[in-house]
């Protein structure tokens, strides 16, 4: 039963509406994402609703109306599902998302097997980020409305395709954006197996294609919803990407002329233009597409690396801090910035942001950053922030050798500084040459840090060498060097897990998880704090099968 609070606070949602309506304040949101390198653009979709009050030709003049009708029915009928899913529709319509979720929670709890309900509900669940509870959701839909036509009771299958068609399409577009990239795909596949010409469900998956890479099937995705809706924007614009990533760039300047016609204020032409060096016909466009769109993160990108192309290095520090205010975790963006920092001699800010970007997605930016790097080393060979940056990529890489030759090189030319030698001191270390690790470490903290670039490195050296220590079983000495580098940086997630790294070592398991679980407090991610948790949980287990084992055996001998 529908409980009678739940009236009352849709009733005072009505008034909310009414004042918004006189006052003119904006209830709907635009929500726009054409991002190239992600590929997770808002998408031409299949819609998942029934017919409602929501889809009137126009919603916002008869929102008032049609709220209050349904509320004065709901009185009439309390358990009405379908009122409360229409209610649900409106208050979406109006972007009052918590009241709609509570009208859905209540048709839910009228009727677990709502499968319209549960869609709905995981619909939103998608829209508020709440992705695991949209998948519970989509899966319990699909349970009571499976694949085969036969098991559904007092429904047509002409009813039953389109929204099985639904559900398979949103749990895939949840384990999307989980990153669950092969349960996306059995989702999307087996959507396009009831419907073959289901737009979304080819869109989205094209979609995971992008993202491994799998380029030719994206193509073949995408012509398909071409093939359905030749004027589809998207997937132009899109296919264009593709072709511009193939190196067929007349086919990629056809889509995106193309889709300019339809949506002009498209930045991927200007992309295409921007990799065939034509940079004035990449600004034209990039340009026009910020005239029309200011918050267009990927025209500020794209439009910052061609300012870099044209060596105006201030215009493109401009367009990447405001790109960065629009998404502050673009690891794209916060790498191209490190870059222009580099070329602005901001060396300090420089290092902050590409080392944050390397951190986030390493894989990615490497191949980005080894492009960049390799143009300004071949530009100025003696270059010492350069050659040590690269390094540092080939060192994430593993290419050990590579790295070692541009740290050796820039210690010929800078032979008393604290960055090539703390680089250098850390190849040796992951080649466990440790005798040469330590000597490029005791080198570097002779020296008096001079500002707080300084202190960062003789702080990382302090905690490599300590973790070398470690491994050498020279306990007091890690721990010297450990703790002095924790006192001036406290929330050191690397000097954390060094130290709860030597303390495993030493048995002291109580102080290792203390360090550990603080590292993952930090960064919840932390594979190497996560590693030590589990090697000491598997000690503590063999500890106790062992004690066990001694226990049984002095109970038989008694």
């Amino acid at each position: 039963m529908v409980k009678r609070e739940s009236i009352t606070i849709a009733d005072e949602g009505i008034e909310e509406i009414i004042i918004n309506e006189k006052t003119g304040e904006q209830t709907n949101e635009e929500f726009a994402a054409d991002d190239l390198s992600s590929f997770e653009d808002t998408t031409t979709s299949t819609d998942s609703s029934t017919p409602s009050i929501a889809d009137s030709p126009d919603p916002k003049s008869d929102q008032r109306v049609a709220l209050t009708r349904t509320l004065e029915a709901l009185r009439e009928n309390p358990n009405d599902i379908s009122l409360l899913i229409s209610l649900s529709d409106g208050y979406i319509t109006l972007n009052d998302l918590d009241l709609a979720l509570e009208c859905l929670d209540h048709a839910i709890e009228l009727d677990p097997r709502s499968t319209e309900a549960l869609g709905k509900r995981g619909d939103l669940y998608q829209e508020l980020d709440r992705h695991n509870e949209a998948l519970e959701d989509f899966t319990k839909s699909l349970k009571i409305k499976p694949n085969d036509s036969f098991t559904l009771a007092g429904r047509g299958a002409v009813y039953r395709m389109p929204e099985d068609v639904i559900a398979l399409g949103d749990r895939g577009e949840v384990y999307y954006l989980m990153d669950n990239l092969e349960d996306a795909l059995d989702d999307f596949a087996a959507a396009l197996e009831l419907d073959p010409k289901n737009i979304f469900a080819l869109t989205k998956r094209g979609a995971v294609f992008y993202r491994l890479a799998a380029y030719e099937n994206v193509l073949e995705d995408l012509n398909k919803v071409l093939e359905l809706e030749e004027d589809n924007a998207f997937a132009l614009r899109y296919r264009g990407s593709v072709y511009g990533l193939l190196g067929k760039y007349d086919e990629a300047l056809e889509d995106m002329n193309h889709a300019l016609r339809l949506n002009s204020d498209d930045a991927t032409r200007g992309r295409v233009y921007y990799m065939l060096e034509c940079y004035e016909d990449a600004l034209a466009d990039l340009d026009t597409a910020l005239e029309i769109k200011p918050a267009n993160g990927f025209a500020l990108r794209t439009r910052s690396r061609v300012y870099h192309m044209l060596n105006r290095f201030e215009d493109a520090l401009v367009d990447l801090n405001k790109a960065l205010e629009l998404e502050p975790n673009d690891t794209s963006a916060r790498a191209s910035r490190g870059e222009v920092f580099r070329v602005l001699n901001k060396y300090e800010e420089a290092l902050v942001d590409l080392d944050w970007a390397l951190r986030q997605d390493p894989e990615n930016v490497y191949e980005e950053a080894l492009l960049d790097l390799d143009k300004a080393v071949n530009l100025e060979p003696n270059h010492v922030w350069a050659l040590c940056y690269r390094a540092q990529v080939n060192h994430a890489l593993g290419s050990y050798q590579k790295a070692l030759q541009d740290l050796d090189k820039a210690l010929i030319v800078q032979n008393e500084h604290w960055f090539p030698l703390v680089a250098r001191g850390a190849v040796y270390r992951s080649l466990e040459k440790y005798d040469k690790a330590l000597s490029n470490f005791n080198q570097a903290l002779q020296y008096e840090p001079e500002d707080d670039f300084d202190v960062r490195y003789q702080n990382e050296a302090l905690i490599h060498r300590g973790g070398i220590y470690g491994i050498l079983e020279h306990y007091e000495e890690a721990l010297r060097d450990l703790d002095k580098a924790l006192q001036v940086e406290p929330e050191s997630v690397f000097g954390l897990c060094e130290r709860g790294a030597t303390y495993r070592a030493m048995g002291e398991y109580g102080l290792a998880r203390a360090d550990l679980e603080k590292a993952l407090t930090l960064d919840h991610a932390n594979q190497l704090a996560l590693g030590e948790l589990d090697k000491i949980n598997k000690l503590l287990m063999k500890g106790n099968e062992e004690q066990d084992h001694t226990s049984c055996k002095g109970e038989s001998e008694s």
